[in-house]
């Protein structure tokens, strides 16, 4: 639809304006040097309004084109391109302004990051950032690279850097915003301990002003306190807040906040109190049957992966609790809870172990297709943790009946992580031979590429 000619191309390099994208521009880059016009194919059409007539096998140019269409195009433009198409004529210039400041924004930050810089450099970058102001969202690509560079400051310019990056950041629309919030507050652990008190406490006051149904940054924030420098009385008293929040969220923020305090159990229950680890364990699993279905795979998931921090004799009535949730999941919530609760299994009486498994197996085959690599793999797990009370080669061929006819890479990323956790070490060698027998079954059931055929061929040959 536009034609940029490459003879305008120089001419508008020469003539552009001081600071255009031209100089900026990555040498490997692709350059828009062929005219590409259209052509009205069928007979002239005049518009209702009596407006411009487009007469037959006249081409439409690039300057035919509306302003709103050029802003169009140069949304689906990579970075690097902006700066050919904003520096065509005057008029692309002034219209694609924003676009050619996030560029030149976002080559400032990557050029930051290749030498030493300062507190001020940062003020100075976002300063201009911020001068993107019709349309904030076109902030987010180097406010997300300027707030990586946060690491490379001096220490004690730490958390004043990050206080302002985040609060620029809380100024955009909220798709955006929740993805830099989400990222700086996991650059947070990498800090030294001295400054990650003051970032930690900055963005949960930010995160105090954001509404019930507005999607948050608690579950990030509750996942902080495993790293901050705090003792076991403080990182109870804080777990407890965490907690109390969870009736003055949205469901999906339940979900996520649930999930992360789940996985702090573990923390509780080794550095504070057992008793008070088991009593939290009862309150998130009341807390994740009263979600909604389709929010109960993962938190359903971390309550199995740390049903362990409740006592033995109790373990079972909870165990059908969340059994019985995982039973009446949707079919695209089941990859995220069978990726653990087979494996919970192990902490329950060996006289349950067969019953519940058969529970279990009912809902393998309604798990989602970009879900069953995850499945396969709490599987796989489950069968080297129990091995010496479950069938072994069943529970293989489940799993890898579950990746047929899949993406290949599923299988490979599957048997790689089986092999990362050494899930073949311990095994007999008749059951080692089990598994040979399922994955050379599998390789006969499906057609493989001879790339995924060699690795499974040298995997169980190892």
């Amino acid at each position: 639809m536009c034609a940029l000619q490459s003879s305008q191309n120089h001419h508008a390099a020469a003539a552009a304006p001081p600071g255009s994208l031209r100089q900026l521009a990555p040498e490997n880059t692709y350059t828009l040097k062929e005219p590409l016009i259209c052509t009205a194919e069928n007979q002239a059409k005049e518009p209702a309004n009596g407006s411009t007539i487009v007469r037959k096998n006249r081409p439409t140019t690039y300057r035919d084109l509306p302003l709103e269409i050029i802003q169009q195009v140069a949304d689906y433009l990579p970075f690097y391109l902006i700066g050919d198409l904003s520096t065509v004529d005057r008029r692309t210039y002034h219209v694609l302004r924003e676009q050619r400041l996030r560029y030149l924004c976002y080559a400032r930050a990557l050029r930051l990051g290749e030498r030493t810089f300062d507190l001020a450099s940062v003020l100075q970058l976002l300063a201009e950032i911020e001068r993107i102001r019709i349309n904030p969202a076109l902030r987010a690509e180097p406010l997300r690279t300027l707030g990586w560079l946060i690491l490379d400051l001096p220490d004690a310019q730490k958390p004043t850097a990050f206080s302002l990056i985040f609060e620029a950041a809380d100024r955009m629309p909220q798709k955006q915003r929740l993805q830099i919030q989400r990222k700086m507050i996991e650059l947070i652990s990498d800090c030294p301990a001295p400054q990650q008190l003051k970032m930690y406490n900055f963005a949960y006051a930010i995160a105090e002003r954001r509404g019930r149904e507005q999607d948050n940054t608690w579950a990030e924030l509750a996942s902080l306190l495993e790293c901050l420098p705090i003792d076991p009385s403080q990182f109870e008293s804080e777990y407890r807040v965490f907690l109390n929040r969870l009736p003055n969220l949205s469901v999906a923020g339940q979900a996520d906040l649930i999930i992360k305090l789940a996985e702090l159990l573990s923390r509780l229950y080794w550095s504070v109190n057992k008793t008070k680890a088991a009593e939290y364990y009862e309150i998130l699993q009341q807390w994740a049957q009263r979600l909604p279905p389709s929010h109960q795979g993962a938190p359903i998931g971390a309550l199995a992966e740390t049903i362990w921090v409740v006592p033995e004799s109790q373990r079972p009535g909870y165990f059908s609790n969340i059994r019985s949730m995982t039973l009446s999941l949707p079919n695209h919530q089941l990859g995220s809870a069978l990726r653990n609760l087979p494996c919970a299994l192990k902490y329950l009486p060996s006289a349950l172990h067969a019953y519940e498994f058969s529970l279990l197996e009912t809902t393998i085959q309604r798990v989602e297709p970009s879900q069953r690599s995850m499945a396969a793999f709490g599987l796989l797990l489950s069968a080297a943790m129990l091995r010496d009370t479950l069938p072994l080669k069943h529970i293989w061929q489940l799993a890898l009946r579950l990746l047929d006819g899949g993406d290949e890479t599923d299988i490979v990323d599957v048997l790689e992580a089986a092999k990362d956790m050494c899930l073949m070490l311990g095994l007999s060698s008749e059951q080692k031979r089990d598994v040979k027998i399922e994955i050379m079954a599998f390789v006969e059931r499906n057609k493989l590429t001879q790339n995924t055929q060699t690795f499974l061929l040298t995997y169980i040959a190892e």
